[in-house]
């Protein structure tokens, strides 16, 4: 059968459109010391949300970090356990719907859905009075 080779002969977009990197980063989200919220562990993935926040998979800690747009920290949710709203294990995370976010849960191949509400006044808690945790599998 052999290979199919595909040749661009031009680019998809027009003139002045093309993407470009910034030479500084417009936020930097986690740090090497500090504070809790500060130092992120093996990050399984980030998440822009509707607001302009941002959804950060913290693996080592099993939690679900939320910053604003400015990088400051806004909440956190889940945690080490076996619990509703915790993680034995933290996966790549997604969005399924809105700004609800997807955890995928590795050893059981599961997707567990979690709210997005973290309450900034109480930050180890999350609000899941508007949208449960729930966990559905394949």
């Amino acid at each position: 059968m052999g290979v199919r080779i595909i040749e661009n002969v031009r680019p998809a977009w027009p003139r002045g459109k093309e993407w470009l990197v910034a030479s500084q980063p417009a936020v930097v989200i986690g740090d090497i010391e500090g504070e809790e919220h500060e130092v992120l562990g093996r990050v399984e993935g980030a998440l822009g949300l509707s607001d302009g926040s941002f959804a950060i998979g913290d693996r080592d800690a099993r939690r679900i970090r939320i910053y604003d747009s400015a990088g400051r920290h806004l909440g956190r949710f889940g945690g080490s356990g076996g619990g509703p709203g915790e993680f034995s294990v933290l996966g790549l995370i997604g969005r399924l719907r809105g700004d609800s976010i997807g955890v995928w849960i590795r050893w059981t191949a599961g997707i567990s859905e979690e709210c997005r509400g973290a309450s900034r006044s109480d930050p180890g808690r999350a609000d899941t009075s508007r949208s449960p945790v729930r966990s559905r599998h394949r």
